[in-house]
C-alpha cells in the first residue's frame, strides 16, 4: 500500500481470508479496503524489498512502474534474475480491493 501514498493503514477487521481496513493518504483522505488474503498466501520477504527497492528509486508513479524489469533487477540486491521475476510475478498478482459506500469497487495493484 505504500506504493501508492498510504502513509498509514488501520486494520478493521481480520477474517480467515481478508484484512478489512482503512488507508490513509497525505492530506488525511481515506480509502476503505479489503485485502483478500490468507496466512499462507502472504507475500514472501522478496516481495517486500523489492517493493522498499521499487519506493526508494521513484519507480512508481501512482500504480504504474516507470521503469523496465530488467533495469528494476539492476537496483536490487538481488544476484539471480529468475528468481527475481518470480519475485516480480508475484508482486504484480497483489491486488486489494477499494471498499466505496460498503462496496467493493476497484484495485490498489501494480501495473507495467
Amino acid at each position: 500500500m505504500r506504493l501508492f501514498g498510504v502513509e498509514r493503514l488501520e486494520l478493521t477487521k481480520i477474517t480467515i481470508d481478508k484484512v478489512y481496513g482503512q488507508a490513509f493518504f497525505n492530506d488525511n483522505d481515506r480509502q476503505d479496503f479489503c485485502w483478500y488474503m490468507s496466512e499462507e498466501k502472504v507475500p514472501r520477504e522478496s516481495v517486500l524489498e523489492l517493493i522498499k527497492t521499487l519506493r526508494e528509486n521513484n519507480l512508481v508513479d501512482i500504480d504504474k512502474l516507470t521503469d523496465t524489469p530488467k533495469s528494476v533487477f539492476a537496483k536490487t540486491k538481488q544476484n539471480d534474475y529468475k528468481n527475481f521475476i518470480a519475485t516480480f510475478d508475484e508482486l504484480m498478482t497483489v491486488n486489494v480491493r477499494m471498499i466505496d459506500d460498503g462496496e467493493e469497487t476497484d484495485y490498489f495493484f501494480l501495473h507495467d
